[in-house]
């Protein structure tokens, strides 16, 4: 297997290999459907599964400073953001009515749905990019056609930035960062210091507890989970947990469901955008006897929430530590 190193020396040909590997997973996906004769509840779940990979891939690289200065005499005016954190980063900080594209997975809030398409988040138009004339570009991470871009946008005086927060606490300072680039610094501070404050309230109430382990479950056929990540470890410290596979030397891997049995974990999180997909999967670890799911101690999570660095986090954070106070009180009960 190639090396941590090696994996992030060229940021370029990343894009092209997690689409690759999300399209691979998805056609596995699909054909199991047609062979049980279901058909896929998510219509978008190829192109999701296919950005969750790369933001894992690239999660693993060496972290893109998120504090780089914009080198504008005036505040922000005509921005594009190419990921779907950062729209809802620059909504927390008041200057979502200075967006004037995004990109497909920008669903929230309700307002970013009506902006233009300028790409996916892997694959961005540059000639629908500069086409708004804009006068900032806040992105991820670099891509193959960013890297490209970076010349021509530097002589076009467009600042380009990134932003990945690789802790609960950088949401904030990201909320803050973009109030000063947009001029919106009251909005921004009152919405960072509500976030901080809930953020100190909720690890306040889960500190010191028993330590439980959770298999992150990404996808049942194959079963696909996650390996260790920065800003999930501390959603899942937050809530006194830690992720059955965060030994592993990559960020997402493929497991088989015996070693799963053998590690036992203590919780099974499950990605469910409706109630019953859980319940669902639930019942598969229940016919293999799993002990968690024999318990039903299992979370059910949103990927545009668990998944997204940006503030709804917080909420998938908060139900996150809810249930997992509720399955400590069951085991408590289950001993005495």
């Amino acid at each position: 297997m190639a090396s941590r190193r090696s994996l992030c020396r060229s940021a370029a040909w990343l894009p092209t290999r997690l689409a690759t590997l999300g399209n691979t997973i998805s056609l596995r996906m699909e054909s199991r459907l047609k062979q049980t004769g279901t058909t896929a509840c998510n219509p978008q779940q190829p192109r999701k599964l296919r950005g969750l990979l790369l933001s894992l891939l690239l999660g693993a690289c060496p972290a893109v400073s998120t504090g780089e200065p914009v080198t504008t005499d005036q505040p922000a005016r005509r921005a594009i953001s190419l990921a779907p954190h950062v729209t809802e980063l620059i909504y927390a900080a008041g200057a979502g009515h200075y967006l004037l594209a995004t990109v497909v997975s920008s669903d929230h809030p309700e307002a970013a749905r009506a902006l233009p398409r300028v790409g996916d988040g892997v694959t961005v138009h540059p000639e629908r990019l500069l086409a708004w004339r804009p006068d900032l570009i806040a992105a991820w991470q670099p891509t193959h056609v960013l890297t490209a871009l970076g010349p021509a946008l530097a002589q076009l005086g467009i600042p380009l930035i990134y932003s990945r927060p690789r802790s609960l606490d950088d949401i904030a300072v990201e909320i803050l960062r973009y109030g000063r680039i947009f001029g919106t610094e009251a909005t921004a501070q009152s919405n960072a210091s509500a976030w901080r404050n809930r953020l100190s309230a909720l690890r306040e109430r889960h500190r010191n507890l028993p330590p439980l382990t959770v298999f992150i479950e990404l996808g049942g056929e194959p079963l696909y989970t996650l390996g260790p990540d920065p800003l999930l470890r501390d959603v899942l410290a937050t809530c006194s947990a830690v992720n059955l596979y965060d030994d592993s030397p990559t960020p997402a891997l493929t497991v088989a469901m015996e070693d799963v049995l053998i590690r036992r974990p203590d919780v099974l999180l499950l990605p469910a955008r409706k109630p019953t997909q859980a319940r669902e999967r639930v019942a598969v670890w229940r016919r293999h006897a799993l002990p968690a799911a024999l318990a039903e101690h299992f979370h059910a999570y949103d990927p545009d929430l668990l998944h997204r660095p940006g503030p709804r986090l917080l909420d998938a954070a908060e139900a996150l530590c809810a249930d997992l106070e509720r399955i400590r009180l069951a085991q408590a009960d289950n001993k005495h």
